[in-house]
């Protein structure tokens, strides 16, 4: 063989022998990847869980879960109390329940039983209006959301508590999740659709409490956090904070933080949100009219808009830009839209009546008009039948009496039921909110519609 063949057959076996080793390097990085990276995941049986921590819910007066990733790497249960510890994230619109200092020292599980050793810190109460078993049970209700947890005991710098903070007895072994608060009222909500062409109404659960100012800023805290329907919106920037309350002589008077001037919305949101506010407020009992202030200091406008110079009352001027008729009045009739999954909600739209005729005849005959063109173009209907006519209708003691021609074979479900005679009780009531509804059909007042929506007595205006 020449040289220069021997060169060549030499030169063919280096060119293999360096592509053996990239391709032998290759797979030893592919292998080192799989086991350092995703086979971890497999030794330890999963990275990150979407667990439930619970916080302070001072709209509702109990604790509520809150979906977080927390790593299980190297204890899940560890991990979720130190999260406990950190407090809440921005925009989740609940309170820490443990004190930040807290230290956990170290937290056991065994037989299905966690024990959690805390420093001194968790003795000290996060703040007067935070109940002090919250915090107990902030730690008990997530610990026994994580599948092996039954029950729950505590040690404080290794030692088992008689009490723990003031009065609550700490000593025993808990097995028992906090219960749902029971004490709360239903309140209606006014939200805009995501275009800000209309208002609907979504009904929501707030802490009962006696002192009204205190219950509508309760209800302000709950609007601010945003409606439940995806295809509503929150015009308030979810940052925004209810500062402090009054009610005097039916003004109420809301002072909101300054993040409430971020809403970038132009006209047409600053609109709906005037009306999302002030529709909800005036809502709660012996609230008329509300005054907006921003860090304390009376604000000219919220968005450069709106004016919030002056009260607000419910169908001020401020907050609709239809023409009313000459020698007319503008009132609020409640139709509906459909949002989807059997999902019926209503829908607040402003009409014009006549100042010398009896405006509750003429809202009822108004509402059973149906839409306009441009209602329908927004989606906006109604859940009463198309041929449903105004028989009569009479004040008799603390109700009106309302006696239509409907056929009830027209109704659809019982959600379109139900709203069907919310819309009519709203609308109503609207004018005088102090009485009830009474509904007949064809001279009959039945004890319940088809699909089961009681009308046997007066109903009142709330949800």
């Amino acid at each position: 063989m020449g040289k220069s063949k021997k060169k060549k057959a030499r030169a063919r076996l280096i060119r293999a022998f360096v592509r053996l080793v990239l391709l032998l390097g290759a797979a030893f990085l592919v292998l080192w990847v799989l086991w350092t990276g995703f086979g971890c995941l497999f030794r330890s049986g999963g990275g990150n869980n979407n667990t439930s921590l619970y916080f302070y819910d001072d709209i509702l007066g109990t604790l509520t879960p809150i979906e977080r990733k927390i790593s299980s790497q190297p204890d899940l249960a560890t991990n979720a109390v130190l999260e406990l510890i950190k407090g809440p994230q921005p925009g989740e619109h609940v309170r820490a329940t443990l004190n930040p200092r807290t230290k956990l020292i170290w937290l056991k599980t065994e037989g299905g039983v966690a024990t959690v050793n805390l420093s001194k810190e968790i003795q000290t109460r996060i703040s007067s209006d935070v109940p002090e078993k919250m915090a107990i049970y902030s730690i008990i209700n997530t610990l026994t959301s994580i599948k092996g947890i039954n029950a729950v005991e505590f040690l404080i710098d290794g030692t088992k508590p008689t009490f723990f903070q003031s009065s609550f007895d700490a000593s025993g072994q808990f097995t028992q999740l906090l219960e749902e608060n029971k004490n709360t009222r239903d309140c209606y909500l006014y939200f805009p659709d995501l275009e800000s062409k209309y208002i609907a109404v979504e009904t929501a659960k707030v802490r009962n409490v006696l002192d009204p100012a205190t219950f509508a800023g309760l209800v302000a805290k709950r609007l601010i956090q945003g409606p439940q329907s995806p295809y509503l919106t929150n015009v308030f920037p979810p940052s925004t904070k209810v500062l402090s309350v009054k009610l005097a002589e039916g003004m109420l008077t809301i002072n909101l933080s300054i993040e409430a001037r971020n809403q970038n919305t132009g006209a047409d949101g600053e609109l709906a949100m005037m009306q999302s506010l002030v529709w909800t407020l005036t809502e709660i009992p012996g609230v008329r009219k509300v005054k907006v202030l921003v860090a304390g200091k009376t604000a000219d406008t919220l968005g450069g808009h709106i004016s919030t110079f002056d009260p607000i009352e419910r169908m001020d001027q401020v907050l609709f830009d239809e023409n009313v008729k000459e020698g007319g009045k503008a009132v609020l009739v409640f139709l509906s839209v459909d949002m989807g999954d059997g999902i019926y909600l209503p829908v607040p739209r402003i009409r014009s009546i006549r100042i010398d005729a009896d405006p509750i005849q003429q809202v009822v005959n108004l509402l059973l008009q149906g839409t306009n063109a441009d209602e329908r173009d927004f989606s906006i209907g109604t859940c009463i039948p198309g041929e449903t006519k105004l028989n009569s209708i009479k004040k008799e003691g603390d109700h009106y009496l309302v006696d239509l021609n409907l056929d009830t074979k027209a109704i659809q479900d019982a959600s379109y039921e139900a709203t069907m005679v919310r819309q009519l009780v709203m609308t109503i009531t609207e004018l005088d909110k102090n009485s009830a509804v009474l509904l007949s059909i064809n001279g009959e007042i039945r004890e319940s519609l088809p699909y089961g929506t009681k009308t046997g007595t007066p109903i009142l205006r709330g949800p």
